[in-house]
C-alpha cells in the first residue's frame, strides 16, 4: 500500500502548526543550537566546517544514521560519509525535495562520485525505501502531550525560527523525526546537534541551555550517553556545550535571556569533552516532563559541573 509522507514546505502556516505539535523545550533547543553555531563556532572558524541534520536510531542491535537536508551534500558531508564507511557505520542520506517529498540514498562507496557532481541515481522514493528495508508502522507519530506544551513559549520559538531563516529546515527535521523515524523505528531516536570536520577528524557536539542540579551536576539522558560511548569507539570526539541559565529556573527560557539585558550579561558558555570512561559513574531518574511526550520518566547519568570549562560570555549579534 502506498503511504503519503510529504510536507507542504511552501505553506508557512502549516509549518508553524507542525512545529506547534512539538514540546516547547525541543523548539527552544533548536534556538540554543543556532546561538552556539553563531556565537561559539566562529571563534575557531568552525562555523564553515559543520554539518547539520543528523539523526540516529537503533536497528538490528546497531545504530543507523540519517543525514536529512534540502540541499545536496557538501564537502563536509562527504568527509563524514568517508569516516562512516571506514568505521562500518550505517548511514542513509535523505534528500528533501522542493515538491515536499523525501528520497533516500544508502551511503556507500558510490557516494564518492558526488564529488564530481556525478550523482548516481540510486535514490529510493519513500515507498521504495520502506519496501526495500521491510519497514512497518510500529507506533503513532511522537508528539508532545498537551500538558507539557507551553503555547506562549512555542510561539516565541517559532517566531525566532521565522526571523532567523530557520523555519523551513526546522520543520523538515521535526517532520522527519516525528512522522518517519519514530513511526517506523520506535521510541529510541536521537538528534545529533552537529558534526564537524577538523584536520580530518570528525567531532560531534551536544548543545543545551540549562542550570545545574542541587548536587552541582548536569543530567544527560542515558540513551544519549550510550550513543556518545559508541561514537567515541568509532573515533568521533564528543563535546557537550551548555549555555548556562543564570536564573536556575525552568520557567526562564533561552529566548527570555536574549530579551533581558541583565540576564544576557550574566550568561556564558561552558563545555566538556565527553570521557566515556567515567560517564556512567553516577545515574538517576529524571521526571517525565523531560521526555518528549511527557509520559515516562527518563534514566540519566550525572556529570559534575567541575568537568566543564568556561568558553565565553554570550554574545549574539541579534540580541
Amino acid at each position: 500500500m502506498n503511504r503519503d509522507f510529504s510536507l507542504e514546505i511552501n505553506n508557512k502556516e502549516k509549518l508553524k502548526y507542525l512545529l506547534s505539535r512539538d514540546k516547547h523545550a525541543i523548539l527552544e533547543g533548536v534556538c540554543t543550537e543556532h546561538l552556539f553555531q553563531n556565537d561559539v563556532l566562529p571563534r575557531k572558524k568552525w562555523n564553515n566546517k559543520i554539518s547539520l541534520g543528523w539523526w540516529t536510531t537503533r536497528q538490528n542491535n546497531d545504530y543507523i544514521f540519517f543525514k536529512v537536508s534540502s540541499e545536496y551534500v557538501t564537502q563536509n558531508d562527504i568527509s563524514i560519509f568517508r569516516h562512516f564507511i571506514k568505521n562500518n557505520m550505517k548511514c542513509i542520506y535523505v534528500k528533501f525535495e522542493n515538491t515536499g517529498t523525501y528520497k533516500f540514498l544508502e551511503v556507500n562507496s558510490n557516494i564518492y562520485l558526488i564529488e564530481k557532481n556525478n550523482y548516481i541515481e540510486q535514490f529510493l522514493s519513500f515507498n521504495e525505501f520502506i519496501i526495500k528495508y521491510n519497514l512497518k508502522e510500529i507506533r503513532q507519530p511522537l508528539l508532545a502531550a498537551n500538558d507539557v506544551r507551553d503555547t506562549a513559549r512555542q510561539e516565541k520559538a517559532i517566531d525566532f525560527f521565522d526571523k532567523n531563516g530557520l523555519l523551513e529546515d526546522t520543520a523538515i527535521q521535526r517532520h522527519f523525526a516525528n512522522f518517519f523515524l519514530t513511526v517506523y523505528y520506535g521510541y529510541a531516536v536521537w538528534n545529533i546537534d552537529g558534526l564537524l570536520v577538523d584536520n580530518d577528524k570528525v567531532l560531534a557536539y551536544e548543545i543545551k541551555f540549562k542550570y545545574p542540579t542541587k548536587s552541582n551536576t548536569f543530567g544527560l539522558n542515558i540513551g544519549v550517553a550510550k550513543l556518545f560511548e559508541w561514537l567515541h569507539n568509532k573515533d568521533i570526539k564528543i563535546y557537550h556545550a551548555i549555555l548556562l541559565n543564570p536564573t536556575n529556573s525552568e520557567k526562564v527560557s533561552v529566548l527570555d535571556v536574549l530579551s533581558n539585558k541583565s540576564l544576557y550579561r550574566e550568561t556564558n558558555w561552558i563545555c566538556y569533552r565527553i570521557n566515556p570512561t567515567n560517564l556512567f559513574n553516577s545515574s538517576g531518574i529524571a521526571p517525565s516532563k523531560t521526555q518528549i511526550e511527557g509520559r515516562t520518566d527518563q534514566k540519566v547519568v550525572y556529570i559534575p559541573v567541575s568537568n566543564f570549562k568556561y568558553l565565553k560570555n554570550l554574545e549574539y549579534k541579534n540580541a
